[in-house]
């Protein structure tokens, strides 16, 4: 089964999170007033003090910025803590036909390094490094992503009950590192500038156990990373997208949708070029069912694509995740906070599979 990729609902668009603080306006009208606003706006801070991440704070409102979105609270920089051992963060990955070994520092590897557990937690969220060693400038060694003419695919399995309506597991790609440190003293970026540096974004998927969701976020003025975006430059609310579930019966929690969220399934992504336009084939696999959704049209994020872009997990919650999950959940949403597993990952050849 196919689904077009579909638009957001603008009604879908307005939610405030409680996770991150999105530095964007939609729109040129809102250019202009763009530039001052950013020297008085907070990014948003990640507070400890309760275990949450507590509302982002500004000096200046905004309720009235319709173009405003708030995503990714922004992934912890790597490190690796005292005493660990390279080791225990290893990874092997089906790199273009060989095993690799790459690194997720921080988080929980299981099955003898298939994979790793991510927890509901937005300050233990992961990216995947080549090495625990910095590069000589000091940033991270980043695994990029190569994806133009290829594809990637993982075993996701978000076990039963899956996360719930309110809960966002976000498996995404970001063209790292920005050239200026942000706001906590790394050098993550994403298209909704949390922490204060901008840069072009893939989330490959945001999920629970009702919803999927694949978005496209450019940034205009991209050149191959370190490199900081505009803000107005970046794609905030993100397209094309593919959806799938959110109130339809191709994905969801029991026996009665093709794509049983609550068991292991397989999520791969395409990136093909036809007819000289590069698309994004989403599609997921459990058992004999299969369903899939298509981005006719990312031309715009070539670029990033083929200079490759840094794997980022992260997983958060908010009472209201309507964007999100609006068609499947009613606000005030209850994330139930569970773990979910990400194994065998694979990056492939789309000429190989031929």
């Amino acid at each position: 089964a196919e689904e077009a990729a579909q638009p957001r609902a603008p009604s879908l668009r307005k939610g405030r999170i409680a996770a991150a603080l999105c530095l964007a306006l939609a729109g040129a009208a809102a250019t202009a007033a763009w530039s001052q606003r950013r020297s008085t706006a907070s990014a948003a801070r990640l507070e400890a003090s309760t275990g949450l991440v507590e509302e982002a704070l500004l000096t200046d409102t905004l309720d009235n910025c319709s173009g405003c979105v708030q995503r990714h609270p922004g992934v912890p920089e790597p490190t690796l803590p005292r005493g660990a051992e390279p080791a225990q963060f290893a990874v092997k990955v089906q790199w273009l036909g060989q095993e690799v070994t790459k690194y997720f520092p921080n988080a929980e590897i299981i099955d003898g390094g298939a994979g790793a557990i991510l927890v509901s937690d937005p300050e233990k969220g992961f990216q995947m490094l080549d090495s625990l060693t910095p590069l000589a400038n000091g940033v991270p060694a980043h695994t990029k992503f190569p994806l133009v003419g290829n594809s990637i695919s993982v075993t996701i399995d978000m076990g039963n009950p899956a996360p719930s309506c309110g809960c966002n597991v976000a498996f995404f790609l970001l063209s790292m590192p920005s050239i200026n440190k942000n706001d906590w003293g790394g050098y993550y970026c994403d298209a909704n500038c949390v922490g204060g540096n901008c840069c072009a974004e893939f989330d490959l998927l945001e999920m629970n156990g009702r919803v999927l969701l694949a978005t496209n976020h450019p940034c205009t003025d991209y050149q191959t990373p370190p490199f900081q975006s505009q803000s107005w430059a970046c794609d905030h609310i993100g397209a094309p997208q593919a959806w799938f579930g959110n109130g339809k019966k191709d994905f969801g929690p029991g026996p009665g949708f093709e794509i049983d969220s609550q068991k292991p399934f397989r999520f791969k992504i395409d990136f093909p070029t036809v007819d000289g336009v590069l698309k994004a084939i989403t599609t997921l696999t459990q058992g004999a069912n299969q369903v899939r959704a298509t981005m006719e049209n990312i031309e715009n994020m070539r670029g990033p694509l083929t200079d490759g872009m840094v794997l980022d997990l992260d997983s958060w919650f908010s009472e209201d995740l309507a964007w999100l999950d609006g068609g499947a959940c009613t606000a005030p949403e209850q994330c139930n906070r569970r773990p979910v597993k990400f194994t065998d990952i694979v990056l492939q050849s789309l000429e190989s599979e031929r």
